[in-house]
């Protein structure tokens, strides 16, 4: 999406749910974006220029999409409970069953 802090043109211009991940130029501060999509009054996702272009407003010099569709789903444990909470509003309705998953732990 972003390299070298500039956006990387894409001929795809389809809008849908996406998951991107970027980098600031100090490399000390990592971003998340999950957008929501496919669900008419609601959300319409964001394609590639419009991914790269927000990232950049985050401040990333450098980003990259990871994945979209029914499976961008952005969840916290909540420690009091040990339970996930979803944080945005998935196509399906609910987190689907995917093989891969970018964890975040923090240590305090």
């Amino acid at each position: 999406m972003v390299h070298a802090g500039a956006a990387v043109a894409y001929k795809n211009k389809v809008r849908h749910p996406r998951t991107v991940v970027g980098l600031n130029a100090a490399r000390d501060r990592l971003m998340i974006l999950v957008v929501d999509g496919r669900q008419p009054g609601i959300a319409q996702g964001m394609n590639y220029d419009d991914l790269a272009r927000e990232m950049l407003r985050l401040g990333c010099s450098e980003a990259l999409n990871l994945d979209g569709g029914g499976s961008s789903v952005m969840a916290i444990r909540e420690n009091e409970i040990s339970a996930m909470k979803i944080l945005n509003h998935p196509t399906d309705g609910q987190e689907r069953a995917v093989a891969n998953v970018l964890g975040i732990s923090v240590d305090q």
